[in-house]
């Protein structure tokens, strides 16, 4: 558009000039060889501007973040890779992408981005052939094209689908994968970001897979030894639960539940009752099918003398029974009448109950069988045994995370969050602010009222920082008597302003102990920092905190200070006095 505007305006010019044809001519060539000059000068800048290291460096945030969210979502393995494979087109620009795994000793194709999944069945690479002998070697992308061995069955495919790179993903330095992409412009930094991204994804999605798969083939281990492996429902029973024990999320927990009860006995409709505030008190959680109405927020209350049998006697009931055996008829009464047929009890953690809930049969089909209500029960304390593995593990991970003694956060989760909070920050523009406090003289205050009075004191503390922060802030135990709080969205004014206010609050504060008589005061000094204003890696971002809060100790103590490495030059100086 821009080159046949001024074309026409140089035609114009020269009509109104009145050139000679010789003139014409010369001024035609002389623009035509400016305009390509121009277009090549502006095409080499491109190519450099997209080669360059900061691009690259964005570009490889921006993969990491979208990699963690494929590694922390419940889908399968096989989605998980298809996400990556899409991962890998989209943002780095290949063409396409396609992903094989190692099973019993053979690569094959399993997930894909713009293949079509079906002409890749046909990859089976040995794990004895020369090619996989060649990328076990191999560290970076290997090019196919400059390869002379034998490439097995990936020949025909490579040749149809223009296969032109193959990026091994080792853990433990073992091939377990290889990522085969389409050809692009290899240059040095595209090699290691994909390197880089590579070998994140063995990390975190083939340990993973691994563990999906060893699930998988203990459960086919158990059907090829039951002697129930003609029946159907015991088939499909084993099926469920092997996509229950891959599920690590309680919501997600229920809700493939439901829905996969709902399909395994073609009942109308399941939910589950959960306790909600109270533990007599239950509400529906997860649903599957159309519920009636009348169903909707509705809650109930158990009586002791259902609870009593649920809990003594665990088994399929139907609603009948259960209102003749406990002659408790008003929720279940109602039940009835919104056509709920079989209750099964469920062991909730932390001692709690809920209830599985079944519907009638869907069209017309005959009654619940025996096997049907025994099923059912079946994999509802499969279900139990699940909920208590995902409640111990977050217990297990709380206390990761948890100091002791105050229950703030502790290093090691303060790290990983700041971690987090400055990517966030990084791709949203915005700033982070690092606050780290120390109590002043606090080994005299130990020395002269003792020890266990300290950490009665560390512990008040924790909960006065507790109080005195957003909720989106996170306070973390450096390490003993250094606190820190990480503050989103915050800038220079504003992460003053919270230290100021927060010395003067510990100042004023009448702090007890029952291992001491009276009321004690302390005082604090601390010391802040901006992302990106004065340090854009972690490490670095700590480093300028602790050297304000070591010039705040220097300066007095019971002070405030912002890191000045930049606003020194101007002569400026953030210092906060009380």
């Amino acid at each position: 558009m821009l080159f046949a505007l001024i074309t026409l305006m140089l035609v114009a010019g020269m009509l109104f000039l009145k050139l000679e044809r010789d003139q014409v001519i010369g001024a035609f060539a002389l623009w035509g060889s400016v305009w390509v000059g121009l277009r090549l000068i502006g095409n080499r800048l491109e190519d450099l501007r997209k080669d360059s290291p900061a691009r690259w460096e964005k570009l490889i945030i921006e993969a990491e973040k979208r990699l963690d969210e494929i590694t922390v979502s419940e889908d399968f393995a096989v989605k998980k890779w298809q996400d990556f494979c899409t991962l890998i087109v989209s943002e780095f620009g290949y063409t396409s992408a396609s992903i094989a795994i190692k099973r019993d000793g053979i690569f094959r194709a399993e997930a894909s981005s713009n293949y079509d999944i079906r002409s890749l069945r046909g990859i089976a690479l040995d794990a004895q052939s020369d090619l996989i002998r060649i990328l076990e070697k191999a560290d970076e992308p290997v090019d196919l094209l400059g390869l002379s061995c034998d490439m097995g069955t990936l020949d025909p495919v490579a040749g149809a689908q223009s296969f032109r790179t193959a990026v091994p993903l080792k853990i433990d330095n073992c091939l377990n994968a290889i990522l085969f992409v389409s050809f692009n412009s290899q240059t040095e930094n595209a090699k290691q970001s994909l390197t880089s991204i590579c070998r994140l994804a063995a990390k975190k999605l083939l340990q993973k897979d691994s563990f999906q798969s060893k699930t998988s083939e203990t459960i086919s281990h158990v059907y090829e030894m039951t002697d129930l492996r003609g029946s159907r429902l015991m088939r499909d029973y084993f099926d469920v639960t092997s996509k229950l024990f891959t599920i690590y999320n309680q919501d997600l927990l229920f809700e493939t539940f439901v829905s996969s009860m709902r399909k395994l006995i073609k009942a109308e409709f399941c939910f589950v009752y959960l306790p909600g505030e109270s533990d007599t008190e239950l509400k529906i959680g997860a649903s599957s099918g159309t519920l009636p109405a009348e169903m909707n927020d509705h809650t109930v209350d158990i009586s002791p003398a259902l609870r009593d049998l649920l809990r003594r006697h665990p088994s399929t009931y139907t609603v009948d029974d259960l209102i003749d055996m406990t002659g408790d008829g008003r929720d279940l009464v109602f039940l009835a009448g919104q056509g709920l047929r079989l209750i099964t009890p469920m062991s909730i953690p932390e001692n709690r109950l809920g209830l599985m809930c079944i519907s009638g049969r869907a069209g017309g089909l005959p009654d619940f069988s025996i096997e049907d209500k025994e099923t059912v029960f079946t994999v509802s304390q499969t279900v139990e045994i699940i909920l208590e593995n995902i409640h111990q593990f977050r217990k297990i991970e709380e206390l990761s995370y948890t100091d002791s003694m105050t229950r703030l956060y502790n290093y090691r989760y303060f790290y990983k969050r700041l971690s987090e909070e400055t990517l966030r920050a990084k791709r949203f523009n915005r700033f982070l602010a690092l606050s780290i406090f120390d109590i002043d003289d606090f080994k005299v205050f130990n020395d002269n009222l003792g020890h266990q009075t300290g950490d009665d004191l560390l512990r008040q503390l924790g909960e006065l920082l507790l109080d005195s922060v957003r909720s989106i802030d996170i306070v973390c135990r450096y390490g003993g008597e250094e606190f820190c709080v990480i503050m989103p969205e915050s800038d220079r004014k504003s992460c003053r302003q919270f230290m100021e206010r927060l010395r003067k609050r510990v100042m004023e504060h009448e702090f007890t102990s029952r291992f001491s008589a009276g009321k004690h005061t302390i005082t604090l000094s601390a010391g802040g920092a901006i992302y990106p204003s004065d340090a854009r890696r972690v490490d670095r971002l700590i480093y300028c905190a602790d050297m304000a809060l070591l010039e705040a100790k220097r300066s007095g103590r019971n002070r405030c200070m912002i890191y000045t490495a930049n606003l020194e030059e101007n002569g400026d100086s953030d210092e906060q006095k009380p």
